[in-house]
């Protein structure tokens, strides 16, 4: 039977010197497969949550539909679940309350974001709305204070700068008044859409349709 040296080259060198006797090969790879089984059980049940989602494949795409609709129907739902021939199993899955969608492309489903909870995930987009919030009204200060070159005359240190610029020519008050403003305003409308690519992910979305939506529904919530 074919035998090993286990521990890696330290265990190899071990063996060379006579210093550890070699294995039997079945009989180790058994035991490793049986430890890495464990490690995986464990790293399972600790490290990943349960994300309460469940993917089912069908053959063609019309029972596919056929079972979306069922569910999406609550009177259609009651008669399926009412004819179950396992009623026991139905009580202990409780399938009145799941939602049945069509599930995106596995490429576009962010994997780690399912186990997150419906409450976490609502928190989120209140905190997200509220930054976005809170950046659109700082930037609309400067925006507001350049409107008016009277307000801006009014400012210690700054009003005086501007007056003797606009004593020099009358036509750089048009600019600050009528361009400048204009001007802050598209370089922000430019701006948002990169920052809330950056935010909208804080917000733990399941898909990438659900990412573009909330940056959609940010985006012209505040343009």
């Amino acid at each position: 039977r074919p035998t090993v040296s286990p521990g890696g080259l330290t265990g190899s060198i071990a063996t060379f010197f006579g210093l550890r006797a070699k294995e039997d090969a079945m009989a180790f790879h058994k035991a490793a497969i049986v430890d890495t089984s464990a490690q995986i059980q464990r790293r399972q049940k600790f490290e990943h949550k349960s994300s309460g989602v469940a993917f089912i494949t069908f053959a063609t795409a019309i029972p596919t539909h056929h079972v979306a609709r069922d569910f999406y129907l609550r009177s259609d739902r009651k008669a399926l679940l009412k004819n179950c021939p396992d009623q026991e199993l139905r009580k202990r899955l409780k399938p009145e309350q799941w939602n049945v969608n069509l599930a995106e492309r596995p490429q576009d489903i962010y994997w780690n974001h399912l186990s997150t909870s419906k409450y976490s995930k609502f928190i989120r987009r209140v905190i997200v709305f509220a930054i976005v919030l809170i950046v659109a009204l700082v930037w609309s200060i400067p925006i507001s204070f350049l409107a008016s070159v009277d307000t801006l005359e009014q400012i210690p240190g700054l009003g005086l700068v501007v007056e003797e610029v606009i004593s020099l020519n009358p036509f750089f008050q048009d600019i600050i008044e009528g361009y400048i403003p204009s001007l802050l305003t598209t370089l922000f409308v430019l701006c948002l859409p990169f920052i809330l690519n950056n935010t909208v992910p804080f917000e733990k979305p399941d898909t990438v349709a659900t990412h573009n939506a909330s940056v959609l529904r940010l985006y012209y919530t505040f343009i």
